[in-house]
């Protein structure tokens, strides 16, 4: 199971500090500017996690979490929101651990002893 992670934002500054802080655990970033773009993108990949900035082009990432909550496909799906304002690459991953973690475990190969 590939890791892959949606980042909803309209800075490219935000998009290299959400792949420095999931780089521990080699995910795919996919990047969207807008909620339209992120809804078409999160339906087309199903990532494990979307990290969404609180101010879109189109809207907020409250909007976006709202779609995503109404799509029974895509309903299930975290969103951690974010303001560029208020976090720090730290503080990033430790947002995303809780839900990274989990998916790296389920790919570990089984050791035989």
């Amino acid at each position: 199971m590939e890791i892959s992670i949606l980042v909803v934002t309209r800075s490219n500054n935000t998009i290299e500090i959400v792949k420095e802080a999931v780089s521990p655990w080699e995910c795919q970033v996919i990047y969207a500017n807008s909620i339209a773009l992120a809804l078409f993108l999160a339906r087309k990949n199903f990532p494990s996690l979307i990290i969404a900035d609180k101010e879109l082009i189109d809207g907020s990432g409250q909007e976006l979490a709202s779609e995503i909550g109404s799509d029974l496909d895509l309903a299930n799906m975290p969103i951690i929101l974010i303001s560029p304002d208020n976090y720090s690459l730290k503080d990033l991953r430790q947002k995303v651990e809780p839900y990274l973690i989990p998916i790296k475990d389920e790919r570990k190969p089984e050791t035989s002893e």
